[in-house]
């Protein structure tokens, strides 16, 4: 039936009518959303361009963060290296001030001596009364 009106120059009659005054906007919406529609050549190569670039500019800044990352990982091992050799430096000046060779010394110097294998030394609490 259409075909048949169509081919004598007949308007086909609307489906649905709009309100007046809205045909000149319809008209002008309808251009600006097949432009959207039909991207041709420039417009597909424009949008891979720009999704392209965007995907580049995302890797850019991992790497980036990675690579800050890993620098400062890098320092901190390095510090801690450094704290673990001034531990075992601090150690090892511990013990050798617990030694015999330096604390018999330094107990002479202050007038005490070195009690002998038999010596028995009691010593006595205070009691608590007084306090």
């Amino acid at each position: 039936v259409h075909l048949a009106a169509w081919k004598r120059g007949k308007r086909l009659p609307r489906k649905t009518k709009r309100p007046p005054g809205t045909q000149e906007r319809a008209a002008r919406d309808c251009v600006c959303s097949r432009r959207l529609m039909k991207l041709k050549g420039r417009g597909w190569v424009a949008v891979w361009l720009l999704s392209f670039l965007g995907v580049l500019m995302w890797v850019v800044a991992r790497q980036t963060a990675s690579h800050v990352i890993t620098t400062e990982l890098r320092d901190a091992q390095q510090q801690r290296s450094a704290l673990e050799a001034q531990r075992a430096e601090l150690l090892r000046r511990i013990q050798e001030a617990e030694s015999r060779v330096v604390l018999v010394p330094r107990a002479e110097s202050l007038g005490l001596r070195l009690p002998a294998d038999s010596e028995i030394i009691i010593l006595q609490v205070p009691n608590r009364e007084g306090h």
